[in-house]
Protein backbone atom coordinates (compact mmCIF):
# COMPACT_ATOMS: atom_id res chain seq x y z
CA UNK A 1 0.00 0.00 0.00
CA UNK A 2 1.75 3.25 -0.93
CA UNK A 3 1.62 6.20 1.53
CA UNK A 4 -0.88 9.07 1.29
CA UNK A 5 1.69 11.28 0.14
CA UNK A 6 2.15 13.37 -3.10
CA UNK A 7 5.82 14.19 -4.21
CA UNK A 8 5.59 17.54 -6.70
CA UNK A 9 8.51 18.01 -8.92
CA UNK A 10 8.76 21.13 -11.47
CA UNK A 11 10.74 20.64 -14.30
CA UNK A 12 12.16 21.81 -17.35
CA UNK A 13 14.63 20.37 -20.19
CA UNK A 14 15.88 17.78 -17.43
CA UNK A 15 16.48 14.62 -19.25
CA UNK A 16 19.00 13.48 -18.15
CA UNK A 17 17.94 13.82 -14.35
CA UNK A 18 14.49 13.66 -13.80
CA UNK A 19 14.07 9.58 -14.24
CA UNK A 20 16.37 9.26 -11.25
CA UNK A 21 14.04 11.81 -9.06
CA UNK A 22 11.20 9.99 -9.95
CA UNK A 23 12.36 6.69 -9.69
CA UNK A 24 13.44 7.40 -6.22
CA UNK A 25 9.89 8.88 -5.29
CA UNK A 26 7.80 5.61 -6.66
CA UNK A 27 6.45 4.83 -2.54
CA UNK A 28 4.38 7.87 -2.98
CA UNK A 29 0.44 7.68 -3.77
CA UNK A 30 1.03 10.46 -6.29
CA UNK A 31 3.50 12.02 -8.21
CA UNK A 32 3.07 15.57 -9.64
CA UNK A 33 5.20 16.57 -12.66
CA UNK A 34 4.85 20.00 -13.34
CA UNK A 35 6.52 21.10 -16.75
CA UNK A 36 7.51 24.74 -18.39
CA UNK A 37 8.35 23.85 -21.58
CA UNK A 38 10.66 21.23 -22.21
CA UNK A 39 11.29 20.84 -25.91
CA UNK A 40 13.73 17.72 -24.69
CA UNK A 41 12.56 13.91 -23.78
CA UNK A 42 11.61 14.76 -19.65
CA UNK A 43 7.57 14.49 -20.47
CA UNK A 44 8.64 11.08 -22.65
CA UNK A 45 10.48 9.83 -19.59
CA UNK A 46 8.41 11.51 -16.47
CA UNK A 47 5.48 9.32 -18.31
CA UNK A 48 6.82 6.06 -17.20
CA UNK A 49 6.52 7.45 -13.26
CA UNK A 50 3.32 9.03 -13.30
CA UNK A 51 0.18 10.37 -15.52
CA UNK A 52 -0.40 13.49 -13.48
CA UNK A 53 1.99 15.71 -15.51
CA UNK A 54 0.76 19.43 -16.34
CA UNK A 55 2.34 22.39 -18.25
CA UNK A 56 2.25 25.85 -16.97
CA UNK A 57 3.98 28.66 -17.89
CA UNK A 58 7.28 29.75 -15.51
CA UNK A 59 6.65 32.21 -13.42
CA UNK A 60 9.23 32.16 -10.81
CA UNK A 61 10.62 28.84 -8.34
CA UNK A 62 8.38 30.22 -5.30
CA UNK A 63 4.92 30.46 -7.59
CA UNK A 64 5.45 27.80 -9.54
CA UNK A 65 6.21 25.06 -6.65
CA UNK A 66 3.27 26.94 -4.87
CA UNK A 67 0.96 26.04 -7.35
CA UNK A 68 2.44 22.31 -7.86
CA UNK A 69 1.64 22.10 -4.61
CA UNK A 70 -1.80 23.27 -5.10
CA UNK A 71 -2.33 20.72 -7.63
CA UNK A 72 -1.55 17.89 -5.53
CA UNK A 73 -4.55 15.50 -3.90
CA UNK A 74 -2.86 14.51 -0.43
CA UNK A 75 -2.40 16.65 2.38
CA UNK A 76 0.82 15.57 2.80
CA UNK A 77 3.28 17.02 0.12
CA UNK A 78 7.09 16.30 -0.90
CA UNK A 79 8.27 19.48 -3.33
CA UNK A 80 11.26 18.12 -4.70
CA UNK A 81 13.79 19.64 -7.78
CA UNK A 82 14.10 17.53 -10.82
CA UNK A 83 18.37 17.39 -9.61
CA UNK A 84 17.39 15.40 -6.15
CA UNK A 85 16.84 11.97 -5.45
CA UNK A 86 15.13 10.59 -2.10
CA UNK A 87 17.42 8.51 -0.22
CA UNK A 88 16.59 5.14 0.89
CA UNK A 89 17.45 6.22 4.08
CA UNK A 90 15.47 9.14 3.98
CA UNK A 91 12.41 7.26 1.79
CA UNK A 92 12.26 4.96 5.30
CA UNK A 93 12.03 7.58 7.46
CA UNK A 94 9.42 9.65 5.55
CA UNK A 95 7.49 6.37 5.37
CA UNK A 96 8.18 5.60 8.98
CA UNK A 97 6.57 9.32 10.16
CA UNK A 98 3.34 9.38 8.03
CA UNK A 99 2.49 5.32 8.68
CA UNK A 100 2.06 6.53 12.29
CA UNK A 101 -1.25 6.68 13.73
CA UNK A 102 -1.51 10.20 14.88
CA UNK A 103 1.41 12.98 13.28
CA UNK A 104 1.60 15.95 15.44
CA UNK A 105 4.33 17.73 13.04
CA UNK A 106 2.86 20.01 10.65
CA UNK A 107 6.33 19.54 8.72
CA UNK A 108 9.65 18.21 8.57
CA UNK A 109 13.50 18.84 7.44
CA UNK A 110 16.08 16.55 5.70
CA UNK A 111 19.45 17.04 5.25
CA UNK A 112 20.56 17.66 1.52
CA UNK A 113 24.10 16.31 0.28
CA UNK A 114 25.20 17.64 -2.50
CA UNK A 115 27.57 16.26 -5.71
CA UNK A 116 29.75 18.74 -6.78
CA UNK A 117 32.72 18.66 -9.57
CA UNK A 118 33.16 14.77 -9.20
CA UNK A 119 33.06 14.77 -5.18
CA UNK A 120 29.69 14.87 -2.24
CA UNK A 121 30.46 18.22 -0.45
CA UNK A 122 30.71 18.18 3.41
CA UNK A 123 31.45 21.86 3.84
CA UNK A 124 31.20 25.12 2.42
CA UNK A 125 28.08 25.69 4.18
CA UNK A 126 26.54 22.81 1.30
CA UNK A 127 25.92 20.12 4.48
CA UNK A 128 23.69 19.32 5.59
CA UNK A 129 22.00 22.42 3.96
CA UNK A 130 18.42 21.32 5.69
CA UNK A 131 15.66 21.94 3.94
CA UNK A 132 11.69 21.82 5.18
CA UNK A 133 10.44 20.02 2.40
CA UNK A 134 7.73 17.46 3.35
CA UNK A 135 4.37 19.29 5.10
CA UNK A 136 0.83 19.70 5.28
CA UNK A 137 -0.23 21.27 2.51
CA UNK A 138 -3.29 23.07 4.25
CA UNK A 139 -0.67 24.99 6.46
CA UNK A 140 2.32 25.50 4.48
CA UNK A 141 3.67 28.98 2.91
CA UNK A 142 5.93 29.46 0.07
CA UNK A 143 8.23 32.55 1.46
CA UNK A 144 11.28 34.12 0.74
CA UNK A 145 12.88 35.80 -2.43
CA UNK A 146 13.53 33.71 -6.12
CA UNK A 147 15.13 31.61 -6.60
CA UNK A 148 15.68 30.90 -2.92
CA UNK A 149 12.02 30.02 -1.86
CA UNK A 150 11.40 29.12 1.67
CA UNK A 151 8.53 26.74 2.87
CA UNK A 152 7.07 27.52 6.07
CA UNK A 153 4.95 25.57 8.34
CA UNK A 154 3.42 26.63 12.22
CA UNK A 155 5.46 24.42 14.59
CA UNK A 156 5.74 21.37 15.75
CA UNK A 157 8.88 20.42 12.73
CA UNK A 158 10.09 17.61 12.85
CA UNK A 159 13.87 16.54 11.78
CA UNK A 160 14.89 13.53 9.56
CA UNK A 161 18.58 12.52 9.55
CA UNK A 162 18.65 10.86 5.92
CA UNK A 163 19.57 12.39 2.98
CA UNK A 164 18.21 13.96 0.22
CA UNK A 165 20.39 13.58 -2.87
CA UNK A 166 21.44 17.15 -4.93
CA UNK A 167 22.99 16.84 -8.64
CA UNK A 168 23.67 20.36 -8.77
CA UNK A 169 25.38 21.96 -11.96
CA UNK A 170 26.40 19.57 -14.50
CA UNK A 171 29.68 21.65 -14.87
CA UNK A 172 31.23 25.15 -14.78
CA UNK A 173 29.73 26.93 -17.88
CA UNK A 174 26.56 25.72 -16.14
CA UNK A 175 26.97 26.73 -12.73
CA UNK A 176 28.23 30.17 -14.51
CA UNK A 177 24.76 30.67 -16.60
CA UNK A 178 22.95 29.55 -13.86
CA UNK A 179 24.27 32.01 -10.99
CA UNK A 180 23.92 35.10 -13.27
CA UNK A 181 20.43 34.18 -14.21
CA UNK A 182 19.58 33.72 -9.98
CA UNK A 183 21.63 37.23 -9.60
CA UNK A 184 19.34 38.85 -11.96
CA UNK A 185 16.19 36.93 -10.23
CA UNK A 186 17.28 37.89 -7.19
CA UNK A 187 17.90 41.94 -7.65
CA UNK A 188 14.85 42.16 -8.96
CA UNK A 189 13.18 40.91 -5.68
CA UNK A 190 15.16 43.00 -3.94
CA UNK A 191 14.05 45.78 -6.16
CA UNK A 192 10.60 45.34 -6.19
CA UNK A 193 10.87 45.23 -2.06
CA UNK A 194 12.37 48.68 -2.54
CA UNK A 195 16.05 48.23 -1.59
CA UNK A 196 18.76 50.67 -3.08
CA UNK A 197 21.97 49.98 -4.04
CA UNK A 198 24.86 50.60 -1.93
CA UNK A 199 28.96 51.03 -2.71
CA UNK A 200 29.78 49.36 0.27
CA UNK A 201 28.02 45.68 -0.39
CA UNK A 202 29.41 45.62 -3.59
CA UNK A 203 33.07 46.75 -2.30
CA UNK A 204 32.79 43.96 1.07
CA UNK A 205 29.78 41.40 0.33
CA UNK A 206 31.50 39.46 -2.30
CA UNK A 207 34.69 38.96 -0.16
CA UNK A 208 33.21 37.92 2.76
CA UNK A 209 30.98 35.48 0.93
CA UNK A 210 33.93 34.10 -0.74
CA UNK A 211 35.73 33.60 3.08
CA UNK A 212 32.69 32.63 5.01
CA UNK A 213 32.48 29.80 2.34
CA UNK A 214 35.90 28.64 2.31
CA UNK A 215 37.55 29.73 5.79
CA UNK A 216 34.56 29.95 8.20
CA UNK A 217 32.54 26.88 6.70
CA UNK A 218 35.68 25.07 6.08
CA UNK A 219 35.64 24.79 2.54
CA UNK A 220 39.44 24.17 2.55
CA UNK A 221 38.21 20.54 3.67
CA UNK A 222 36.68 19.65 -0.15
CA UNK A 223 40.09 20.63 -1.79
CA UNK A 224 39.46 22.22 -5.29
CA UNK A 225 35.99 21.56 -5.00
CA UNK A 226 35.31 23.52 -2.21
CA UNK A 227 37.61 26.67 -3.24
CA UNK A 228 35.34 27.16 -6.85
CA UNK A 229 32.46 27.21 -4.81
CA UNK A 230 34.18 29.97 -2.53
CA UNK A 231 34.79 31.43 -5.33
CA UNK A 232 31.53 31.14 -7.05
CA UNK A 233 29.88 32.74 -3.97
CA UNK A 234 31.55 35.18 -4.00
CA UNK A 235 30.75 35.89 -7.39
CA UNK A 236 27.03 35.49 -7.25
CA UNK A 237 27.28 38.16 -4.65
CA UNK A 238 28.76 40.57 -6.78
CA UNK A 239 26.59 40.21 -9.59
CA UNK A 240 23.70 40.53 -7.44
CA UNK A 241 24.31 44.15 -6.32
CA UNK A 242 25.90 45.21 -9.55
CA UNK A 243 22.47 43.97 -11.02
CA UNK A 244 20.86 45.73 -8.62
CA UNK A 245 23.25 49.20 -9.37
CA UNK A 246 22.40 48.48 -13.33
CA UNK A 247 18.38 48.38 -12.60
CA UNK A 248 18.56 51.71 -10.78
CA UNK A 249 21.15 53.33 -13.49
CA UNK A 250 18.51 52.14 -16.40
CA UNK A 251 15.64 53.75 -14.14
CA UNK A 252 17.17 57.11 -13.90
Amino acid sequence: MKLPLSVAVVCKNEEDRIEACLASAAFADEIVVVDSGSADRTLELARRFTDRILFREWKGWRDQKQWAAAQCRNEWVLTLDADEIIGPELAAEIAAALSRPAIPENGFTLPRRTFYQGRWIQHAGWYPDRKLRLYRKSLARFGGDDPHEVIEVPPPVGAFSGDLFHYTYRDLHHQAAQLARYAHVNAQARRDRGARFHLLDLLFRPPFAFLKSYLLQQGFRDGMPGFIIGVMAGYYTFLKYARLWEMGRSSE
